[in-house]
């Protein structure tokens, strides 16, 4: 993929996303917050390929699957009034098939179109599909990472009451004393925790600090760690000895990851 390509792109992306626009101020909220973390991921993106070494019509090709990874998320507000993907719709596919119907990828070779909706339609699985070829997986992994780090901003700035990011990206659960102590028996596997054992708001902060068993690249543990998310993580969570001992494991997971990678 050639610069100009990507720059044909991120014009389209730019009028798509605006086209909708919306009245309701809690679904504006919703679209403004999905373009700004799409930026935020694009940003991410290049600093791991930057990382890597890649080649240049690769990064570009990296970036684009990262400017067009939630495309999914402005139809399925637009219709749902939610990104809550089990009760609407799964916006990795829904991005997918959005990208094909507008047929806006038929100016790429075959490859790179495959590789990109492959990426988008699995960026947001609770776990790594078995793709049939090495570079699939590989910009899978990049965007899934890139994605991750900015998702983490987003949610430790609304959990720091700095930001409001609207009704339709929270899951509304309750917002309880404790957490479900079994959860951390997934962490010490080196696990992510499944939506489906959460209870309440802890539990979510403690499935959010577990995606760190998915990263992929020694940079996304290096922006993990600049922007301190563990240990803003950690003080949002209620004060115990067994938050302590899962933070001092994270971090040692941490470290081992960033000295071996």
């Amino acid at each position: 993929m050639t610069e100009a390509e990507l720059y044909f792109f991120k014009d389209w992306f730019k009028d798509y996303s605006k086209s909708f626009i919306a009245a309701n101020p809690n679904e504006q909220k919703g679209i403004v917050l999905k373009q700004i973390h799409t930026t935020k991921v694009c940003g991410n993106m290049r600093h791991i390929t930057q990382s890597l070494m890649m080649k240049e019509d690769e990064s570009i090709l990296a970036e684009c699957i990262a400017l067009f990874h939630d495309v999914g998320r402005f139809p399925q507000l637009q219709k749902y009034k939610t990104f809550r993907d089990s009760i609407s719709v799964n916006h990795g596919v829904l991005g997918a098939e959005t990208l094909e119907e507008l047929r806006i990828l038929e100016r790429l070779p075959k490859h790179e179109k495959r590789i990109i909706l492959q990426a988008v339609k699995y960026h947001n699985a609770f776990k790594m599909p078995n793709l049939q070829e090495f570079k699939e997986s590989h910009f899978l992994k990049l965007i899934r990472d890139a994605d991750k780090l900015d998702i983490w901003r987003v949610f430790i700035e609304h959990y720091e009451k700095k930001e409001d990011i609207g009704s339709s990206a929270v899951l509304g659960l309750p917002d309880t004393e404790g957490y479900t102590e079994s959860l951390l028996s997934t962490i010490y596997k080196n696990e992510m925790i499944a939506l489906t054992n959460v209870s309440n708001l802890n539990d979510y902060k403690l499935l959010q600090v577990s995606w760190v068993f998915d990263l992929n690249f020694k940079a996304s543990f290096v922006l993990f760690e600049k922007m301190d998310y563990l240990n803003r993580f950690l003080a949002v969570l209620p004060p115990s000895d067994n938050i302590i001992k899962v933070g001092s494991f994270i971090k040692d997971y941490i470290t081992q990851r960033m000295q071996n990678d």
